[in-house]
C-alpha cells in the first residue's frame, strides 16, 4: 500500500469511527487537520485568538454532530 492509500485508508477509518461516537476518530482527525485549520484561519483572519477560536469551532461542531464531517 503506497502512502497517499494509507492516508486514505487512514482517513476514512477516523471518519467511520467518529460517526460511531468514538472518541479515537476524532483525536485523529484533530491531530491531522487542527493545524492546518489554524494556519488557514490566522492567515485569513490575522489574529491569533481568532483563528484558535476557529479550531475550537470546527472541532466542537464536529463533536455535537459528526454526520455533516463524515
Amino acid at each position: 500500500m503506497n502512502s497517499q492509500n494509507r492516508n486514505d485508508y487512514d482517513e476514512a477509518r477516523a471518519l467511520k469511527l467518529l460517526s460511531q461516537g468514538n472518541r479515537e476518530g476524532f483525536k485523529m482527525i484533530y491531530d491531522r487537520y487542527a493545524r492546518g485549520i489554524y494556519a488557514s484561519g490566522l492567515k485569513m483572519l490575522q489574529s491569533r485568538e481568532l483563528a484558535q477560536d476557529l479550531v475550537q469551532d470546527v472541532f466542537t461542531a464536529m463533536l455535537r454532530n459528526p454526520a455533516p464531517f463524515c
